[in-house]
């Protein structure tokens, strides 16, 4: 009740400003997912940098209670409806599940068994021209570590901020305001995009099972019979280029019929 009545009576200020630039419509197509945030100021910081760069969706994974903290609030000032809204969840595949394109991001070198890691310029461009046509997420990892090999093994892209060298690391907070505006400033000139009926994280997930069964009952054996690191391939593979969901309905009729094919051997 006090956070709604100090919400009413909140000055609104209608100062002009300098660049007028509308944000379109499809940036709601972004979604912004924070790892196990440690700080509720952080939270509300991130909140206002989507606000400001005309983003609204804040996905937090095992994060702190944040609603109730006033540094949360004082941080996110005039940014609450998008706090408010947050989606709080408990895992990463439930961030994206319905997503069709996630970039991790990172400021570490990381092994080759990791996607390139890009300039955040350059992977936004393909961040705002995905979600033209379906939702998007952009993964934080948390204030001290980052995300983990095992959650940027299931982006679909990396990127990073280049600073200078020698010098401290951006915050968390800083890091999201930064690819923000990297995105909202590529959303204001992206062509036409053909309408595509985009396949999520979830779905594409599914695939990888089912040919990774198909291909190891017929003799596959992944490198040091690790299953995991042939997923890896295969999300590198794949992640290179969107699917439809009539292409995933292609591939699991392609491998339904190896699956076929085995049994049939089998029994003869």
């Amino acid at each position: 009740m006090l956070f709604a009545l100090a919400m009413k009576t909140q000055p609104v200020h209608r100062e002009r400003q300098a660049f007028d630039a509308r944000a379109p419509a499809w940036l709601q197509n972004v979604v912004v997912v924070l790892m196990e945030p440690e700080v509720p100021g952080n939270i509300g910081s991130a909140a206002r940098a989507l606000k400001t760069m005309g983003l609204c969706h804040l996905a937090i994974v095992n994060g702190p209670e944040f609603l109730a903290s006033g540094e949360a609030r004082k941080m996110g000032h005039r940014s609450w409806d998008i706090l408010e809204s947050a989606r709080r969840v408990n895992s990463f595949e439930e961030a994206v599940a319905d997503t069709t394109y996630v970039v991790g991001t990172t400021h570490r070198h990381r092994g080759k068994h990791l996607p390139k890691i890009q300039p955040a310029r350059d992977a936004v461009r393909e961040i705002v021209a995905r979600a033209k046509g379906g939702r998007v997420a952009i993964v934080f990892g948390t204030e001290d570590y980052g995300l983990t090999d095992d959650i940027l093994q299931k982006c679909n892209a990396l990127a990073s901020i280049p600073t200078a060298a020698r010098e401290p690391s951006l915050n968390l907070a800083q890091s999201v305001m930064i690819f923000c505006y990297e995105v909202f400033l590529a959303s204001l000139d992206v062509p036409p995009r053909t309408k595509l009926d985009l396949a999520t994280v979830a779905e594409m997930e599914t695939l990888y099972n089912h040919m990774l069964d198909t291909l190891m009952s017929i003799g596959l054996r992944p490198h040091h019979d690790r299953p995991e690191s042939f997923k890896r391939a295969l999300r590198r593979v794949f992640g290179r280029a969107p699917l439809e969901k009539q292409d995933l309905r292609l591939m699991h009729r392609m491998f339904q019929q190896m699956d076929f094919f085995v049994r049939k051997h089998r029994k003869s």
